[in-house]
């Protein structure tokens, strides 16, 4: 646009003929397709929106996979236990001198922490 030689509306006397000039250099500079530029714009991902995609997909690949066995979720295989807390945790007392003794018998060079003791033990 700024290459136009607008200088040549000034010319004319009649504003009609100057309208009309300004209209000719308008219109031909319309006619020519402008110059574009292609950018690729790159940005971090939103990880919101790839948890979402993520899940959808995983879920697509269940069910699909799911349609291929026949399986039926609204009859699922899989049903909870439940174990009263007496059976979840035990322990066993031990007296410090057996600690002391395994942790003394345990060769020194095998053990993997900075504490020198198994996980065994532990």
């Amino acid at each position: 646009m700024s290459g136009a030689p607008w200088s040549v509306v000034e010319v004319f006397d009649d504003v009609d003929d100057k309208l009309h000039a300004f209209d000719l250099l308008f219109n031909e500079i319309l006619d020519h397709p402008a110059l574009t530029r292609s950018i690729k714009v790159r940005g971090k991902p939103n990880p919101y929106i790839m948890e979402e995609i993520l899940g959808k997909s995983t879920n697509f690949k269940i069910e699909s996979l799911a349609e291929e066995n026949n399986f039926d979720f609204n009859n699922s295989i899989f049903t909870p236990r439940s174990f009263p807390t007496s059976e979840q945790f035990t322990f066993h007392s031990v007296e410090c001198k057996q600690v002391e003794d395994l942790i003394n018998a345990m060769p020194s060079n095998k053990a993997p922490g900075i504490d020198k003791i198994l996980r065994l033990v532990l």
